[in-house]
């Protein structure tokens, strides 16, 4: 029997002990340690452990950078808009004294970029919002202008006519045994028809514009006319474009 239990130990084996298996790195790319107060996390891409408020503090940083750029890019806008005004201005002036005016294009596209300049000197706005932002004051500037001076001239022009058609008419219907009361309603009835306005102001002018450039057969000199425009502020302003590198 002995014999036999010897034989049967020769033949198994003792369970050898197997090597401790090591800790694999969680998924996530950081993972918890035990820190002097809380927890602290390490990077699996890195040896640099970063305690519960670095990680707090870097996500407050990056939304104070989102907040700065908003307002960084405000006041690029800003600078933007004033560095235009004095173009702009300087375009209905010598538009309202009958020059032309669309040479004034230059000046108020260099300003325009000058002004986005001076304002963005020492931010870190990308370059596109730069060149989105130039491009778009000096479009929206140069199209307000020129249709300011065109609704100036179109007044006046208006009033003139209006005025010695208006005598031409009375005198016609005073001697058909007209009032000059229902020579008032027929000529204004008449006159709103057409243009949709019977006084012709400048606000009037203003917001019919396309109507009363239908109406009165200029529509193809206006078109003319914004085009040289923005061919002068496009000059201008790639001139400044290079100049900044934008």
């Amino acid at each position: 029997m002995n014999d036999y239990m010897n034989d049967f130990r020769d033949t198994v084996s003792p369970a050898q002990p197997t090597e401790p298996v090591q800790n694999s790195e969680p998924a996530s790319s950081y993972y918890n340690q035990p820190a002097n107060n809380g927890y602290s996390y390490q990077s699996q891409t890195s040896d640099n452990v970063y305690s519960a408020a670095d990680v707090y503090e870097m996500g407050r940083l990056s939304n104070v950078r989102e907040e700065s750029m908003l307002v960084e890019l405000l006041k690029a806008i800003l600078g933007a808009v004033v560095g235009a005004l004095p173009g702009f201005i300087l375009w209905i002036l010598i538009g309202k004294v009958g020059f032309v005016a669309a040479i004034c294009g230059s000046a108020l596209a260099m300003g325009t970029i000058a002004g986005y300049t001076f304002m963005t000197k020492d931010n870190f706005l990308p370059q596109k919002y730069g060149i989105i932002t130039c491009i778009a004051v000096i479009a929206i500037a140069v199209f307000m202008a020129d249709k300011i001076v065109w609704c100036w001239e179109m007044t006046e022009q208006f009033q003139i006519a209006i005025k010695s058609s208006r005598e031409s008419v009375y005198a016609f219907g005073e001697a058909g045994g007209l009032t000059k009361a229902e020579i008032d309603k027929i000529f204004n009835d008449s006159i709103r028809e057409q243009f949709g306005f019977t006084e012709g102001t400048f606000s009037d002018f203003f917001f019919n514009f396309n109507k009363t450039l239908i109406n009165l057969g200029v529509s193809t000199r206006y078109y003319l006319d914004l085009l040289m425009s923005y061919l002068f502020a496009g000059i201008g302003g790639f001139s400044l474009f290079k100049k900044f590198g934008m």
